[in-house]
């Protein structure tokens, strides 16, 4: 770390000076040795600086070309000297853990006690303390960090040992990095950059001192100063043997000598220089191969740029904040047809190209990415080609900052999505359209009818149903009743009639809307017209007669919900088929009847949450194998009034109430689950009915956790049983509301499954453990001649891993049938009514008989 707490070093400063030279930017992140290996290889870093190659790591990471050697040496306290690796065998060494050095001393087999630790510093200090007596570690910074840290009491023992290429790693097969890598540091040995790195780091402590040079070279020394010796004394012998001339020859001699000592070493010094010289020459040439590898590796993404662009149909363009200008890449004008020489205002190419809408909705999508709302410029926008035509395009973009983080232009680019967007409209199309007629669908009816009901308008719905049109299909097949319901389609549309919006509402049923009509009588009229319709003959290809009932209600008279209103018409269609068919009837004073009666249960209703007149039964639900009790359903009822459930229930949901007294019947369960465990009952799932109105009450999985808390209860041990009416509205919200439960470890129940138009979709992605067959399904398929029906369904059922409840069953023969079948649980008055707290007690582990 520097002084102000960055990281710095020699791999810290070459790795910045090789990525900004390549045009990059790099984020350090420092750690233990073996954790940054496992992040490299793992994909979660980019590259490690600094590393040396071998064999085994060439296995899992990528190296660039070597750009320096060193080796490890044997470090120990002053006093202490090793002269061979091998007086290492059997000894405690202390080395970093999964370095080069720690490697190579494990292949040489010397049964060495190793001592892995973290850094090379942690290794000195260990050995520094006298805890160790040997750290095998890299030379270089053993060096740095003796005298950064000043540990004057340590010394090196000159051993070389593993001397390996020092080189930058990335994870394997990244070739686009290790190329930009290799690129970065051949450019900066080209200026010299990278030796000044070296030698500001680490060049210091590659020299040898004096001593140690002594040393080394100590036996050169010895063999001339022998030599002398020799010289001096067969000198003296000759001075004894030769007279005055043997002198004057020996000091030719000498001068002799000493002119050829120096010739020898002006010989080689011009040896090293040419050595050099020949070295230099050929890393030269070396980089040059690199650079111009590199040039073709450029000018090869170039090629692959230009066809990213042209084959998306794309345009890149920029942004000049400080002249406001716009550049458009050539791709513009091929596409659009529209000439921009250069650099043009941005305001200039708004006004041409776009409407002011457009325009405004493009500068909006600018300012706030400039003022950073958002992460990028991402607008959708239609343009004018040179033919004066409509095009939409994608417009995106980022900005590029400067030295001091200021946005100084943005670049991005413009993608045609002109078909995109024709699909889109065809999509939305077939979305809100009936696939048959081409009439709007349900969606898009009720869609409009909110909208009518918003304005505070009034009208009136009819729901027109053909009549008899079962036995059409039967008998003319289903393409002929597609025909026919295209023909109705067509006959509907000839009454142009601004009033009317005209949708299929599905199978043989349309739905009508009358838009700003209040008059009943106009109303009738308009009913009799559509009844007319039917009074000719329909034909195709083929003839035949067909009819309608047609039901009518208006609004906001009768109700302001939408489906409340198409309930009504649906009601009052009914009405119009038991009355003989082939007419309209309108919502009636009967079914106002029912409304007051609904007001009456409202204020029973009432009187019995703030009186707590509430009580709950519990029907146990039955093992089909072992007819014993398994789990219970908890009923609600009034203690003081007769009015059934299937009456209230609707009321209380209608009115919000049903959220009170949900929370009530929760409460209550949870408190019997905790009164049973006190008595030692073994405790059984109890089921809880949710409506999907409940899901208005944005606190229930707060309100479940607290009471959990308070009655120490396990969520296993209810169970909330759903319909697929919960899903009507807010899909999304809803799903997110049953995987909270599930978090909480309530389970869920799919409630009167199989009366629904698309039960068997939503087991697909429901989140539930178990469904309900609805009595109506029981009854209607135990027949033997419709069991393999159920055997279907249950079968289907048990594939999703779903266990199977069957209701309302009453008698043995409805139960050996779903037994066969493997039902696993079965619920009904065959076995048990809803029972009171007393009563359920005394059943709770009874074994029924047949």
């Amino acid at each position: 770390m520097d002084k102000n707490g960055n990281p710095a070093g020699f791999n810290i400063e070459l790795t910045e000076a090789v990525l900004r030279t390549m045009g990059l930017r790099a984020e350090f992140r420092l750690d233990h040795w073996t954790e940054i290996r496992r992040q490299l290889a793992a994909g979660e870093i980019h590259m490690i600086s600094g590393m040396f190659y071998s064999s085994d790591r060439e296995v899992i990471y990528d190296f660039t070309t070597r750009h320096a050697v060193t080796s490890g040496d044997i470090f120990t306290r002053r006093g202490t000297k090793i002269s061979d690796i091998r007086e290492l065998e059997g000894l405690a060494v202390v080395v970093q853990e999964d370095d080069i050095i720690y490697e190579y001393l494990r292949k040489q087999n010397l049964n060495i006690a190793f001592i892995p630790v973290s850094t090379i510093e942690e290794a000195l200090r260990l050995v520094s303390i006298g805890k160790y007596d040997y750290a095998a570690v890299l030379k270089v910074p053993g060096h740095y960090i003796i005298e950064e840290l000043r540990i004057p009491n340590l010394q090196a023992n000159n051993i070389a040992m593993a001397q390996s290429d020092y080189c930058m790693a990335v994870q394997s097969n990244n070739e686009d990095l290790l190329f930009v890598l290799n690129g970065g540091l051949n450019l900066l040995k080209a200026t010299g950059e990278y030796q000044e790195i070296y030698d500001k780091w680490l060049g210091v402590y590659e020299e040898k001192s004096f001593i140690q040079e002594i040393k080394e070279y100590g036996w050169i020394l010895g063999f001339v100063a022998i030599g002398l010796v020799l010289l001096a004394i067969w000198i003296a012998t000759l001075k004894r043997m030769v007279a005055i001339k043997t002198k004057e020859l020996k000091q030719a001699n000498n001068t002799l000598n000493e002119n050829q000592k120096v010739l020898n070493s002006y010989n080689q010094e011009v040896t090293v220089a040419y050595q050099q010289l020949t070295a230099s020459e050929e890393e030269l040439r070396a980089q040059y191969d690199e650079i111009q590898n590199y040039i073709k590796k450029l000018e090869s993404l170039k090629q692959k740029y230009q066809i990213a662009i042209q084959g998306t149909n794309s345009v890149v363009w920029e942004y000049d904040l400080n002249d406001k200008s716009i550049y458009l890449s050539e791709e513009f004008k091929n596409i659009y047809g529209v000439t921009i020489d250069g650099k043009e205002k941005i305001e200039k190419i708004f006004h041409q190209l776009l409407t002011s809408e457009e325009k405004d909705k493009l500068i909006k999508e600018f300012m706030d990415y400039k003022k950073g709302k958002k992460e990028e410029i991402y607008s959708q926008v239609q343009i004018r080609d040179k033919n004066n035509n409509q095009q939409w395009i994608l417009v995106r973009g980022k900005g590029v900052f400067d030295e001091n983080n200021q946005l100084k232009m943005i670049n991005g680019i413009i993608l045609d999505i002109t078909k995109l967007k024709e699909q889109e409209k065809h999509i939305k199309h077939l979305a809100y359209h009936d696939p048959v007629t081409d009439l709007p669908n349900r969606i898009m009816f009720m869609e409009e009818l909110e909208k009518e009901i918003d304005k505070n308008k009034s009208g009136a719905v009819m729901l027109l149903d053909l009549d008899n049109f079962k036995g059409i299909n039967d008998t003319l097949g289903h393409i002929y009743g597609d025909k026919l319901l295209r023909k109705v389609a067509q006959e509907l549309l000839s009454i142009k009639d601004k009033k009317l919006f005209i949708s299929r509402f599905g199978g043989d049923e349309f739905l009508i809307l009358l838009k700003e009509e209040t008059e009943i009588a106009e109303i009738q009229n308009y009913a009799q017209k559509i009844s007319d319709i039917f009074t000719k003959r329909i034909t195709t290809k083929e003839e035949a007669y067909i009819s309608c009932s047609i039901g009518i209600t208006l609004y906001p008279l009768h109700s302001n919900d939408v489906t409340q209103l198409i309930m009504n018409a649906d009601i009052a269609m009914y009405h119009a088929k038991n009355s003989g068919k082939s007419n309209y009837k309108l919502f009636n004073q009967e079914l106002t009847d029912n409304l007051k009666e609904k007001r009456r249960i409202e204020t029973v209703l009432r009187e019995a949450i703030e009186k707590e007149e509430f009580k709950l039964l519990y029907q146990p639900q039955v093992c089909s194998v072992t007819r014993k009790v398994i789990g219970f359903e908890a009923l609600l009822r009034l203690k003081k009034h007769a009015i059934s459930p299937a009456v209230f229930i609707p009321v209380a949901e209608e009115t919000g109430m049903i959220i009170e007294i949900g929370r009530w019947i929760t409460k209550e369960v949870a408190s019997q689950i905790t009164s049973w465990k006190k008595k030692g009952i073994s405790i059984k799932p109890i089921a809880i009915n949710f409506s999907a109105k409940q899901m208005n009450d944005l606190g229930y999985i707060n309100f479940l956790e607290d009471i959990f808390k308070e009655e120490n209860v396990d969520p296993n041990d209810i169970e909330i049983e759903i319909t697929e009416s919960i899903f009507l509205e807010n899909k999304q919200e809803t799903m997110t509301f049953l995987n909270n439960l599930r978090a909480l470890g309530l389970k869920i129940v799919l409630d009167d499954f199989g009366t629904g138009y698309s039960s068997l979709r939503y087991l697909t992605f429901l989140p539930v453990h178990k469904i309900k067959l609805d009595k109506s399904l029981n009854d209607k398929f135990l027949e033997l001649s419709n069991i393999a029906v159920m055997e279907s369904i249950i079968s289907l059922a048990h594939s999703l891993n779903l266990k199977v409840v069957a209701e309302g069953i009453e008698d043995t023969q409805q139960y050996q049938r779903l037994k066969l079948v493997k039902c696993d649980y079965i619920q009904g008055y065959l076995f048990s009514k809803p029972l009171e707290v007393k009563e359920a007690e005394d059943i709770h582990n009874y074994h029924f008989l047949l």
